[in-house]
Parts: C-alpha cells; sequence; structure tokens
C-alpha cells in the first residue's frame, strides 16, 4: 500500500478585531461588481457586496487572508498584517475558462476522475460520503501517468500526475457537520514521490463557512456533537493543544523510534515536542525537527473523546504520523499551520475536507 501524504495551505486567524470596507469594480469596465462574496479565509466571517460594489466586514481579526470571488471573476487574496489601510479599492478581472478539445477516452474517464476527487478531496469515510458537492460540472481535470520507460515497472500505466482545476468556486454541502462550503480551488494535485515512494496531495484554496440556520434545539445538537467527533484526534486538536502545551491533557503521546545498536533493533521513546516551541505572540515556530518522523498515539474514551494521560491512559488507542518539512515550522493558537510545513498522515491525515470545521470554531471543555 502506497503511503499518502496530505498538505492544507490555509490561513491564519489571529486577535485584534478590526472593521475592513471596500468597493469592488470590474477592471475592463469600472462598473460595479454586485454579489461578490468577501470573507475572512478558513473561517464563518464573510458578507456580500451590495449593488454599488461596497462592502463591510465586521469583527476583523487581524492578522488574515480576504478572499474576494465571484462567479464570473477571478479571485483577489490579500494579507492583512496591521490596522492601516483597511479601506479597500479591489477590481476584479474577468474569469476566462479556455477548454480545448476532449478525446472520447477523456469523456469516459470522467465519472472516474470526479469519484477518484470525492475520495481524496472529501475523504472516505461518513463524512465523505454524505459530503456534497453541487457544482461538479466546472471541475477541470488534468492526469498522466507512468509510460513503459519508468524506471520502477510497476508503477507502468499507474497515475503520476492527477491535477483538478475549477471554473468556478466550488459550493460544497456538509450536512452533517451544519456548513455550507464556498471553496475557491487554485489547484488540486496528487503527484508521485520518488524519494518516498508514495503519493502526495496538495489543496490550494481558500474555504468559506457558513453555517446552516439551526431551527430546532434538535439539530443544533447533532450538528454539535458531530462537530466534536471531527474536531478531536484532527490536525486542528492536535496544534492547539501543542500550541497550549497540553498534548497529554488532550490524549496525545509522541514518541519516534530510535535505533538500538546494542540489540541490533528498535526502541521506542517519548519525544517532548513541546520542548521545541519557541513562541512568538500568537503563533509559536517549531525548530530543528526537519524530515524527522514522529508518531503520535490519540488516547480516547468509548464517546471519542481525549483521556487526559497525566491520569490515566485506559482507553482506544489511533495512531498517526507527523512530519515537519523544514526547519521552523509555524503553528498558530487557533491550530492553523501557514504554508505546508507541517503534514500528517494515517488518521489525522485521513481527515480530509468532509471533515473539516472553520479555524474559528472553538467549543466548551
Amino acid at each position: 500500500m502506497k503511503k499518502l501524504f496530505v498538505y492544507f495551505l490555509i490561513c491564519p486567524l489571529q486577535l485584534l478585531c478590526q472593521n475592513i470596507t471596500g468597493t469592488i469594480t470590474d477592471s475592463k469596465t469600472n462598473q460595479p461588481v454586485e454579489f461578490a462574496t468577501v470573507y475572512i479565509n478558513g473561517t464563518t466571517i464573510g458578507t456580500i457586496s451590495d449593488k454599488n460594489g461596497n462592502f463591510t466586514i465586521d469583527k476583523l481579526i487581524i492578522p488574515c487572508q480576504v478572499v474576494v470571488s465571484h462567479i464570473s471573476y477571478i479571485p483577489i487574496i490579500f494579507p492583512i498584517y496591521d490596522s492601516l489601510n483597511l479601506k479597500r479599492s479591489i477590481k476584479l478581472n474577468p474569469r476566462t475558462v479556455e477548454l480545448g478539445q476532449v478525446s472520447v477516452k477523456e469523456q469516459n474517464l470522467r465519472k472516474e476522475n470526479i469519484k477518484q476527487f470525492y475520495d481524496e478531496f472529501f475523504g472516505i469515510d461518513v463524512w465523505e460520503r454524505n459530503a456534497k458537492l453541487e457544482n461538479e460540472n466546472d471541475l477541470i481535470f488534468k492526469t498522466e501517468y507512468f509510460d513503459e520507460d519508468a524506471s520502477n515497472t510497476e508503477l507502468t500505466g499507474k497515475q503520476k500526475l492527477f491535477i483538478v482545476e475549477s471554473a468556478a468556486p466550488l459550493k460544497i454541502s456538509l450536512p452533517l457537520l451544519g456548513y455550507d462550503v464556498q471553496f475557491d480551488l487554485i489547484k488540486f494535485s496528487k503527484s508521485f514521490n520518488s524519494e518516498f515512494k508514495g503519493y502526495e496531495i496538495h489543496i490550494l484554496g481558500y474555504f468559506f463557512y457558513k453555517p446552516f440556520e439551526q431551527d430546532s434545539k434538535i439539530k443544533a445538537n447533532k450538528y454539535r456533537r458531530n462537530r466534536l467527533d471531527v474536531y478531536y484526534n484532527s490536525a486542528q486538536h492536535f496544534c492547539r493543544s501543542l500550541y497550549d502545551k497540553k498534548l497529554h491533557e488532550n490524549g496525545y503521546l509522541v514518541f519516534e523510534f530510535l535505533e538500538n545498536k546494542s540489540q541490533n533493533g528498535w526502541i521506542r521513546k517519548e519525544f517532548k515536542l513541546d520542548s521545541c516551541l519557541v513562541y512568538n505572540d500568537d503563533e509559536a515556530n517549531v525548530t530543528g525537527l526537519k524530515n524527522r518522523n514522529f508518531y503520535l498515539n490519540y488516547y480516547y474514551n468509548r464517546r471519542g473523546y481525549p483521556i487526559n494521560l497525566n491520569k490515566s491512559n485506559d482507553g482506544k488507542r489511533a495512531m498517526s504520523k507527523i512530519y515537519f518539512l523544514y526547519d521552523e515550522c509555524i503553528i498558530r493558537k487557533d491550530g492553523t499551520r501557514p504554508g505546508e510545513s507541517i503534514t500528517f498522515s494515517e488518521t489525522i491525515g485521513n481527515k480530509r475536507v468532509g471533515a473539516t470545521l472553520p479555524s474559528d470554531y472553538y467549543h466548551d471543555y
């Protein structure tokens, strides 16, 4: 079975509330753009431009990334680092999609490509099976395969590169979690990495979560329970626990296997990951762990909630792996990881878009 590593590029959420206002116009005609979605990436914070192209976002949390999106225009993303220049004039360029000739073979493969995208984008669990992509016709696929000259003959004819782009913002429904999601997909790619002889998945895009209207306590409680199920033992949960230096309290044990030359084997040794943190305001650098492989054991009770390892480890256990790709990797207080510097595989890595939550999700412990 090939290894699979999933990389998300989702941007951070911090403190310092402000308001941002602006006007959106067409770059060619200078006419106002109505119904553009303006949102803080990865959150539930956003708004829609009015008939004059004007918008206001209250409770802007700095630093952040603001995304301006419209079905007829190329999205614009700009970072906000401070409280200066919080009034913006934004010009959008019309979206053009060049569609080349599609072969009969590609037409026949489209259903297979859509299924592959569902499995690898949403995941392969109960959350994925209930997720719904409303505009899958906007997906654009590009694939490459290993040929007969491949160095590894076992790979001949197998997929080497799988790229997905979109002609419009993706409209996603997560009914078990109570969110409609707008996803401005820049690029989804699955490629074979010859170094570790496995596949990598990179997801580059921008998320806006819109909570369902909760018209009953029964539905509200269902969403709350399901969100907790998704949150526990997720990348967000782990990184928040690490930032707070509460890995043990949240059920996590980090260890690595070290070679034992005297016994000609390997030994498992716990690693104090929080000893590698260097704090700077509301973020922390994880330093000195590049290319080292660590294992995570998550201990949980029958409801899936974490067991405080300072008191007991009597419960079930799930294992994941964590990889630090650079000498300095950043985690934020809200559990986000800027860039693609920290990746997970196995249990945590298997939680894809169908089992994700906005970065401003919090619950009562």
